[in-house]
């Protein structure tokens, strides 16, 4: 064999070794890098609220998104009322005591913080609450919107998870809007309305919510639509009117 078809030899066997070494690195790289990559811990990360909500799963690794039976915001409510109203002393100091003595190191500066963070949050919603050129839906509205942007996206999914009833209160808190702006709009017009304002309000949860509204709220609803009609009926119509609609009522199923 001449030296040039050893040398040709050597160098296609340094090719496949260097070639297969890439591979395995490779490989290795993406079978091993979770298995030996660490989260940050929240100290590490930072000591922000804005952090803590690009990892809102710590609250749930940390088993920190229930404590005591009760969700997070809510635990971190009622301790803080117990130090209102026990005495006049700093009720903010005391809780915030009270978490780091019950959750050492890192867990109480979490829940110091979401607890610092939930006073400015409630903080803004009293403004929100006490102003008066906002209605009860541009109120609802506008405190998730806050909340959000106090809280971070992630992070407020996480500790105010949407319940049924929240929907129900919304679409209730937008008939008042509308029915004050349409008064004098005939009822089969507002009725049409509010019924797509429903399915809008409610999503994919709108068969079953529908069914979960509160019959009182229908009624006073019905009511409402058919108010300026019923101004003109005797006294007489408007008791069989009003028997017609309970009865109604009873008999839909808000199709």
């Amino acid at each position: 064999m001449s030296r040039f078809s050893k040398l040709n030899n050597t160098t296609k066997l340094s090719i496949f070794i260097f070639i297969l070494l890439i591979i395995l690195g490779i490989s290795y790289y993406f079978l091993f890098k979770d298995k030996y990559s660490s989260k940050p811990t929240y100290q590490e990360m930072s000591d922000s609220i804005e952090k803590l909500n690009l990892n809102p799963e710590y609250l749930r690794e940390e088993n920190l998104l229930i404590i005591r039976s009760m969700p997070t915001i809510e635990f971190l409510r009622t301790r803080y009322l117990h130090h209102k109203f026990e005495s006049a002393d700093d009720p903010v100091h005391k809780t915030k005591l009270e978490l780091e003595t019950d959750f050492p190191g890192e867990k109480g500066r979490v829940l110091s913080e979401i607890f610092m963070t939930y006073l400015r949050f409630l903080s803004e919603k009293e403004k929100i609450d006490s102003s008066a050129d906002l209605d009860e839906f541009q109120k609802l509205n506008k405190m998730k919107e806050i909340r959000k942007e106090i809280f971070g996206e992630n992070l407020e999914v996480v500790l105010f998870p949407e319940q049924s009833s929240d929907k129900i209160f919304l679409f209730y808190a937008y008939t008042e809007r509308y029915l004050k702006k349409h008064h004098e709009d005939e009822p089969r017009f507002k009725r049409d309305h509010l019924q797509k304002a429903r399915r809008e309000i409610y999503g994919d949860e709108f068969e079953t919510l529908a069914l979960k509204e509160p019959f009182h709220k229908r009624f006073e609803l019905e009511l409402k639509i058919e108010e300026r009609e019923m101004s003109i009926l005797s006294v007489e119509e408007r008791k069989e009117k009003i028997s017609r609609i309970k009865e109604d009522l009873r008999k839909s199923n808000l199709d």
